[in-house]
Protein backbone atom coordinates (compact mmCIF):
# COMPACT_ATOMS: atom_id res chain seq x y z
CA UNK A 1 0.00 0.00 0.00
CA UNK A 2 1.52 3.72 -0.90
CA UNK A 3 1.91 6.30 1.63
CA UNK A 4 -0.90 9.08 1.49
CA UNK A 5 1.31 11.95 0.60
CA UNK A 6 -1.11 13.82 3.41
CA UNK A 7 0.06 11.56 6.24
CA UNK A 8 3.50 11.76 5.23
CA UNK A 9 6.27 13.12 8.09
CA UNK A 10 9.01 12.88 5.69
CA UNK A 11 10.87 16.09 4.61
CA UNK A 12 12.27 16.25 1.47
CA UNK A 13 14.76 18.68 -0.37
CA UNK A 14 15.56 19.06 -3.81
CA UNK A 15 18.98 20.89 -4.67
CA UNK A 16 19.02 22.37 -7.80
CA UNK A 17 22.75 23.21 -9.41
CA UNK A 18 22.50 26.06 -12.38
CA UNK A 19 25.36 27.33 -14.09
CA UNK A 20 24.73 29.31 -16.84
CA UNK A 21 20.97 28.09 -18.26
CA UNK A 22 19.17 30.05 -18.84
CA UNK A 23 17.51 28.64 -21.68
CA UNK A 24 16.21 26.02 -19.55
CA UNK A 25 16.56 26.90 -16.26
CA UNK A 26 12.96 27.83 -15.73
CA UNK A 27 11.36 24.82 -17.07
CA UNK A 28 13.75 22.82 -15.09
CA UNK A 29 12.93 24.87 -11.53
CA UNK A 30 9.04 24.96 -12.72
CA UNK A 31 8.96 21.49 -13.00
CA UNK A 32 10.45 21.13 -9.07
CA UNK A 33 8.04 23.97 -8.04
CA UNK A 34 5.12 21.31 -10.08
CA UNK A 35 5.93 18.19 -7.65
CA UNK A 36 2.91 16.94 -6.25
CA UNK A 37 4.73 16.59 -2.81
CA UNK A 38 3.78 19.04 -0.33
CA UNK A 39 6.69 19.23 2.25
CA UNK A 40 9.32 19.59 -1.05
CA UNK A 41 12.23 22.74 -0.08
CA UNK A 42 14.10 23.52 -2.68
CA UNK A 43 17.59 24.88 -2.74
CA UNK A 44 18.59 26.68 -5.85
CA UNK A 45 22.24 27.33 -6.21
CA UNK A 46 23.61 29.35 -8.99
CA UNK A 47 27.37 28.75 -9.65
CA UNK A 48 28.07 32.75 -10.77
CA UNK A 49 27.03 32.01 -14.24
CA UNK A 50 27.62 34.51 -16.19
CA UNK A 51 24.58 34.64 -18.78
CA UNK A 52 21.04 35.52 -17.03
CA UNK A 53 20.01 32.03 -15.39
CA UNK A 54 19.68 33.55 -12.21
CA UNK A 55 17.45 36.56 -13.60
CA UNK A 56 14.96 33.78 -14.86
CA UNK A 57 15.93 32.00 -11.50
CA UNK A 58 14.34 34.56 -9.63
CA UNK A 59 11.30 35.50 -11.85
CA UNK A 60 10.16 32.27 -12.08
CA UNK A 61 9.84 32.01 -7.88
CA UNK A 62 8.50 35.42 -8.07
CA UNK A 63 5.74 34.23 -10.23
CA UNK A 64 5.15 31.23 -8.15
CA UNK A 65 1.73 30.98 -5.84
CA UNK A 66 2.18 28.03 -4.28
CA UNK A 67 3.68 27.02 -0.46
CA UNK A 68 6.93 25.53 -1.70
CA UNK A 69 10.15 26.62 0.57
CA UNK A 70 12.73 28.17 -1.79
CA UNK A 71 16.04 28.69 -0.74
CA UNK A 72 18.29 30.86 -2.64
CA UNK A 73 22.18 30.72 -3.17
CA UNK A 74 24.24 32.31 -5.87
CA UNK A 75 27.84 31.64 -5.50
CA UNK A 76 29.84 35.11 -5.77
CA UNK A 77 32.57 33.34 -7.48
CA UNK A 78 32.57 29.78 -9.81
CA UNK A 79 33.40 26.81 -7.42
CA UNK A 80 32.86 24.06 -9.77
CA UNK A 81 30.13 21.64 -9.56
CA UNK A 82 31.85 19.84 -6.69
CA UNK A 83 31.80 23.36 -4.44
CA UNK A 84 28.49 24.26 -5.72
CA UNK A 85 27.23 20.54 -4.12
CA UNK A 86 29.00 21.10 -1.13
CA UNK A 87 27.50 24.62 -0.72
CA UNK A 88 23.78 23.69 -1.51
CA UNK A 89 23.77 20.34 0.00
CA UNK A 90 24.79 22.58 3.41
CA UNK A 91 21.50 24.52 3.13
CA UNK A 92 19.02 21.51 2.85
CA UNK A 93 16.79 20.75 5.93
CA UNK A 94 15.26 17.77 4.28
CA UNK A 95 15.11 14.15 5.52
CA UNK A 96 15.52 12.95 2.13
CA UNK A 97 18.02 15.03 -0.43
CA UNK A 98 16.97 14.81 -4.19
CA UNK A 99 19.91 16.39 -6.95
CA UNK A 100 18.63 17.92 -10.49
CA UNK A 101 20.80 20.51 -12.39
CA UNK A 102 19.45 23.67 -14.28
CA UNK A 103 18.84 21.89 -17.61
CA UNK A 104 17.00 18.49 -15.70
CA UNK A 105 13.08 18.51 -16.35
CA UNK A 106 11.38 16.03 -13.80
CA UNK A 107 8.09 14.38 -13.88
CA UNK A 108 5.82 15.86 -11.08
CA UNK A 109 5.34 12.53 -8.94
CA UNK A 110 9.58 12.01 -9.22
CA UNK A 111 9.78 13.06 -5.51
CA UNK A 112 6.17 11.57 -3.84
CA UNK A 113 7.20 8.01 -5.66
CA UNK A 114 10.29 7.95 -4.68
CA UNK A 115 9.26 8.87 -1.21
CA UNK A 116 7.15 6.22 -1.38
CA UNK A 117 9.54 3.44 -2.08
CA UNK A 118 11.58 4.89 0.05
CA UNK A 119 9.20 4.58 3.41
CA UNK A 120 7.67 1.36 2.15
CA UNK A 121 11.46 0.01 2.24
CA UNK A 122 11.33 0.41 5.97
CA UNK A 123 13.74 4.10 5.27
CA UNK A 124 16.74 2.02 5.14
CA UNK A 125 17.83 2.28 1.69
CA UNK A 126 20.34 4.85 0.81
CA UNK A 127 20.27 5.27 -2.62
CA UNK A 128 17.20 5.79 -4.81
CA UNK A 129 17.07 6.01 -8.60
CA UNK A 130 14.63 7.25 -10.97
CA UNK A 131 14.54 6.55 -14.76
CA UNK A 132 15.60 9.26 -17.37
CA UNK A 133 14.10 10.27 -20.61
CA UNK A 134 17.00 11.65 -22.86
CA UNK A 135 15.20 14.47 -24.82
Amino acid sequence: MGLGLSMSPVRASVVLLTYNQEAFVQEALQSLLDQDYDDLEIVVSDDASKDDTWQVIQQTVAEYTGHKRVVFNRNEINLGIVGNYFKAFGLTTGDVIFTAAGDDVSLPNRCSSCINTWVEAGRVIDLIAADGYDM
